[in-house]
């Protein structure tokens, strides 16, 4: 559980996909419990049968968790291969893994005057808000708002090296 708390009868939501069902039982390796709360790995026994995938995120039925597949974020480019714009990347958020390409720098940041600029790619260390485009919708929060949530990193996906950390700034 990265945030919140969950209790037995509790309304959920899958996402991105939607579906909904009641939580049955939270089980622990000690025994189940009636209440799970931050922190604690546990697993969830639905009244009904949905379909989960490895990286889809629970979320109180209620909630206004934001699923997009586009996102605007501070990147910091970390290898010595420039981003290349239009370029496709793997990208993981949380555990959800897919692909990303860079459409939009924004902006460059100096790290020493913080001055904004312009440029067409990103070399090592540089840092810019650029936008990123998915081929998944994925659960996406800003950064301030859920760390768990609001980070990622990009791969290059022929060496499978991690090239970039990002920061989403807001969700498009």
């Amino acid at each position: 559980i990265t945030s919140g708390e969950f209790n037995v009868g509790d309304a959920i939501k899958v996402l991105p996909s939607g579906k909904q069902s009641t939580i049955k039982e939270i089980v622990t390796f000690d025994g189940n419990l009636a209440r799970a709360e931050v922190g604690q790995a546990v697993t969830f026994t639905l009244s009904s049968e949905i379909d989960i995938s490895r990286g889809d995120v629970i979320v109180p039925a209620n909630s206004a968790a934001t699923v997009s597949n586009r996102i605007q974020a501070k990147l910091v480019w970390m290898h010595e291969a420039p981003l290349v714009l239009g370029k496709s990347y793997n990208i993981k958020l949380s555990s959800k893994k897919t692909t990303a390409v860079v459409t939009q720098i924004e902006h460059t940041i100096d790290v020493n005057t913080l001055q904004q600029g312009h440029a067409d790619t990103l070399q090592l260390n540089e840092i810019a808000i650029v936008t990123l485009e998915l081929t998944g919708n994925v659960l996406a929060d800003e950064y301030k708002v859920n760390q768990e949530t609001g980070s990622f990193i990009l791969i290059d996906r022929l060496s499978n090296l991690t090239v970039a950390a990002g920061m989403i700034e807001h969700v498009l």
